[in-house]
């Protein structure tokens, strides 16, 4: 059996130096037979980590992460969330609602499909 770890790293999701940084290392179990399996332990590591972490996990490109960063913060402060368990609060109005600021703003409509696409990516 041999154990792989998955590091979350550091993320800045606000872009103020803050970063929040999951330090815990989470195991992966893989037995003889190839079969790969969460260990306990790591299944409630994992439940733990927190969404933004998650998302932005997801993203190699340094330059995307911080053009996702941006438009997330954007979002964020156009609806004056502050924790990211408020995401769950976002109905469909409210994205309606900062599309229509952005059209105000009178960006492009390229701008605001990746915008949006980048909101829509959180759910």
């Amino acid at each position: 059996m041999s154990v792989h770890k998955m590091d979350y790293g550091r993320f800045d999701l606000r872009g103020n130096g803050v970063p929040f940084e999951n330090s815990a290392m989470e195991q992966i179990v893989v037995s003889g037979s190839g079969k790969t399996t969460l260990s306990a332990a790591a299944f409630r590591r994992l439940a733990e980590v927190p969404p933004e972490v998650e998302w932005f996990a997801d993203l190699p490109n340094a330059n995307t992460r911080e053009a996702y960063r941006r438009d997330v913060v954007q979002f964020m402060g156009f609806l004056g969330i502050e924790r990211p368990g408020q995401f769950r609060e976002v109905a469909r109005a409210h994205v309606i609602a900062w599309r229509k600021s952005l059209e105000a703003q009178r960006l492009g409509p390229a701008s605001i499909r990746r915008k949006l696409s980048v909101v829509s990516s959180l759910y």
